[in-house]
Formats: C-alpha cells, sequence, structure tokens
C-alpha cells in the first residue's frame, strides 16, 4: 500500500551523484572564514560516490574543459532550473524569479511555498552590504555516458551569462527537434570576455571561461544533411526517422520523389505460390539456396514454394540500388526474431540474401521494403501509438520465413 505523502504524488527521478563545478574547492582565509574557491578554467567533478569519481576521472582526467552528456527530460525547463537564491550558514533562505519567493524560510524554522514579494526586489526593502541579497543559480540536470550509469549529475553555475546562455542553447535544439531527450550533447567551458564588477563601483571586461551545451558534431552533420533532404521534397513531404520520404498524401517517396510501388506488378494475391512461382527444380540457380563457401546456411532443403520464394528474394536484393538504412534493418530483425526465435534472422537473412547479412552488409532497400510490407501481421499506428493489423500482411510469407528457419536448424 503507498503511504501518503511519502510515496504518493513522487515524480520519477534516478539518483543524484554528482555535481560538476566551475569554482575550487571552498578555502579558509586569514580570518578563519569560510570563501570560495577560485574560479577554473575546466569541470570540478564534485562526488561522494568513488566508483563515479574513478570513472569519471578515467574518461576524461582530472581537468576537462567538454563533456559529453545526454539530457534526462524532453523540455528546456525540465532540465535546466534557473532562480534567485539566497542562502545563509544553515541553508537556503528563500528562492525566487526575482519578484516573487516561491520557497522562503519562515520565523519559526519552517519553509513556506506561499507566494510573498522578494525582499531585494526593486520597489521593497533594498539589500544592503551586510545582506548580500538573492543571487542567480542555474542548476542542468545532465547524464554523462561514461559513469555508465541511469543518475543524474547537476552542473550549477551563479553566472548570468551562463544561464542566459544555456537557455538560449536548449531553446534553439528544442526548436527544432521538438524534444532534447536522446540527443549526444557536448557540455563546454570556453573562455570570453564578460563585464564584470570592480571594488570601486565600476565595471570591467575580464576573461571568464564560461558554459554553452551544443550537439555532438557527428549528430550536427546527420541533422544538417535530413535537413538539406527535406529542403529538396516536394511542398508538405516530410522526412521519416529511417530516412524515406511521405507525401501530404501518406505515400511513401523513395530519394527521387517517386512511389516505391511504382510497378507493373499486381498487388500480391494471398497464396504463396501465385506471388513467388515455384523454381525449376532443372534449374539448381532458380532454387537460390546453392551452397556458397561465404554462407554457412546455404545448401537447406526447402519446399518448391519456398524455395521460389528465396530466388525471389535474391532477385529484390540484387535489384536494390543500395543497402536499406539502418533503421530499416533493425525493424527487420526484430520482426523475423519476434515471428521466429531470438537471433534466427541470421540464418533466415544469410538465406534470403545470398550471403551472410549484418548491420554493415544490410540486405538491399527493394527487398527489404517488402519484407516490412507484408512480413508483418501487424503494423503500429502512428497517430494512435497502438498495433492494428497488417492489411498488406501475406500468412504464406511468414510460414515460408519459418520454413527456412526450422531447415537452418534441422
Amino acid at each position: 500500500m503507498p503511504i501518503k505523502g511519502l510515496t504518493t504524488g513522487r515524480e520519477a527521478a534516478f539518483p543524484r551523484i554528482g555535481i560538476l563545478r566551475k569554482g575550487g574547492e571552498k578555502q579558509i582565509n586569514k580570518s578563519g572564514q569560510e570563501v570560495y574557491g577560485k574560479d577554473l578554467t575546466f569541470f570540478r567533478f564534485d562526488s561522494n560516490d568513488a566508483q563515479a569519481v574513478a570513472d569519471f576521472e578515467q574518461a576524461y582526467g582530472k581537468e576537462p574543459a567538454a563533456i559529453n552528456v545526454y539530457l534526462p527530460f524532453v523540455t528546456p525547463d525540465e532540465n535546466f532550473q534557473a532562480w534567485q537564491e539566497e542562502y545563509k550558514a544553515g541553508g537556503l533562505v528563500h528562492r525566487c524569479d526575482g519578484e516573487t519567493m516561491t520557497v522562503h524560510l519562515t520565523p519559526d524554522g519552517k519553509y513556506s511555498t506561499e507566494p510573498k514579494p522578494c525582499p531585494y526586489h526593486a520597489g521593497t526593502t533594498q539589500r544592503n552590504k551586510k545582506e548580500p541579497g538573492c543571487k542567480p543559480t542555474g542548476r542542468l540536470t545532465v547524464i554523462i555516458p561514461e559513469l555508465r550509469r541511469f543518475a543524474y549529475v547537476t552542473s550549477l553555475t551563479n553566472s548570468k551569462n551562463d544561464i542566459m546562455e544555456l537557455t538560449d542553447n536548449l531553446n534553439a535544439v528544442y526548436a527544432m527537434r521538438g524534444t532534447l531527450q536522446g540527443i549526444p550533447f557536448r557540455l563546454v567551458r570556453r573562455p570570453r570576455m564578460i563585464s564584470t564588477p570592480t571594488p570601486d563601483g565600476g565595471r570591467a571586461r575580464r576573461e571568464k571561461w564560461m558554459l554553452s551545451l551544443e550537439v555532438n558534431p557527428d549528430w550536427a552533420v546527420m541533422q544538417l544533411e535530413s535537413m538539406q533532404k527535406q529542403a529538396m521534397l516536394p511542398i508538405g513531404a516530410k522526412m521519416l526517422t529511417d530516412g524515406r520520404a511521405v507525401t501530404q498524401d501518406g505515400e511513401i517517396m523513395d530519394d527521387d520523389g517517386d512511389d516505391y510501388w511504382e510497378t507493373d506488378e499486381a498487388p500480391a494475391p494471398v497464396q504463396m505460390a501465385d506471388i513467388y512461382p515455384p523454381a525449376d527444380p532443372a534449374d539448381d540457380s532458380a532454387w537460390g539456396n546453392e551452397a556458397q563457401d561465404d554462407n554457412p546456411f546455404a545448401g537447406l532443403q526447402l519446399s518448391n514454394a519456398t524455395a521460389g520464394f528465396v530466388d525471389k528474394c535474391r532477385t529484390y536484393h540484387a535489384e536494390s540500388d543500395g543497402p536499406c538504412t539502418e533503421a530499416m534493418y533493425k525493424y527487420l530483425v526484430g520482426t523475423i526474431n519476434y515471428t521466429t526465435e531470438k537471433d534466427a534472422h541470421t540464418a533466415i537473412l544469410a538465406e534470403l540474401v545470398g550471403r551472410p547479412v549484418d548491420s554493415e552488409n544490410r540486405p538491399g532497400f527493394t527487398l527489404t521494403k517488402k519484407l516490412l510490407d507484408t512480413l508483418p501481421a501487424t503494423k503500429r499506428n502512428k497517430e494512435t501509438k497502438e498495433d492494428e493489423p497488417n492489411q498488406d500482411h501475406v500468412p504464406a510469407i511468414l510460414a515460408a520465413v519459418k520454413e527456412i528457419w526450422k531447415a537452418t536448424k534441422a
């Protein structure tokens, strides 16, 4: 049973195992007071988790200026929290948005979330030298892949320039992609000349190592290529995640903008023998399963109908302009393994193509497209996100795939 107030109403969250800081460790001055450490040109990873510290230093050393990160949440506001905060020796005194406090310490030592004006906001009691007031605090939540854990690390900053820069960086990527999850980022410190206060109350420009967040260069190249392809499509057409395109009417297009199914072939009937004519027993090559040095699964004993199916698959593979996309290959592998047994795709695809197949040597685009259209019994509806019966499914093809798998184990 849930415990009200303890286990109810809580959001899902991974553990937090460290902080990326911009400054050195706190020091004790000549007066015996604790003061902040000097500003650094690199990230200082602060954690009580010995394994996390060891993994971090193994990946980045002790003075990294750039770190690979992923963001755990969809929106900028979820990943990056920025507030004005006031602290004293006992901890947080209040948190505000610059005008209104969202959390503040009451005289009885408890925290209240009742909205109240910030005591240091213009128009209210002004801060003085003895009361430092509230200062900007930004917390970026990240996951560092080299730590090999689903655990959060907080990048902490008290710089207005950092807060504005990170906000702009996050908003730019979010506007382009609609989500910040799954994108490889690099959290970077770079020198910039910024305006800083001087002891006499003036301003001076000094070099400071500021934060910025940018996408991984390799990912950026892929996105730019995708944007270029999108710009060349007909008006209203959109690129799919697997590299294909779809028109306004929902028609799948190839790289030339033509319909994949622009062919003289009749619509696929239900009977296997009508779709894939049986191979001629007198013609060994028509069976498509003759022994080959580079195909350990060749030479299978298959029925005449399934042999014809294999022969047709090899023809489609040979006539393809190039290999299928990586996304199509993964989908095909998952479909074959789901309908047969785990890891069955290795033997089945080797037979259908005539050589070993893997992610680096993928089957032809045309063959893969036809298998993905007719093999699955169900397909995911992109609007409802639910599985629905596949109207193009051909049970005889699924039976042939299962027969090939059975033959490889004989």
